[in-house]
């Protein structure tokens, strides 16, 4: 979003490694959530995501389950840091990349 776009909006920045304690996996609902944001940020963007997109995917991320519990687990902040990790590092990613914008990824391209 452009700033005047922003006008009223709340960015939290996610800290880069997220918060103490151990995280464990992602459950299956969360995990869905975090490829449908890569999904939606690659269809507005029409290009790779770089770096500096994913502490965007990781705010919106961390403000959808910050207060959540499940399965008795608290939900513990995730930093983009690892969020970048998890999705880039994926065998899923190239071929959402492939399927939304109709390219192959390019490997260890960053914009």
């Amino acid at each position: 979003m452009e700033p005047e776009e922003r006008v009223g909006f709340s960015f939290d920045e996610p800290p880069r490694n997220g918060t103490s304690g151990k995280k464990g996996f992602l459950a299956t609902h969360q995990k869905d959530y975090l490829w449908y944001l890569v999904k939606l940020a690659l269809q507005i963007l029409n290009r790779e995501l770089c770096m500096k997109d994913f502490r965007v995917l990781t705010e919106a991320f961390n403000r959808r389950f910050l207060s959540a519990v499940h399965n008795e687990k608290v939900f513990h902040e995730r930093g983009w840091n690892a969020i970048h990790s998890r999705v880039t590092r994926s065998k899923e990613y190239p071929e959402l990349v492939q399927c939304v914008l109709g390219k192959k990824k390019t490997i260890g391209k960053e914009h």
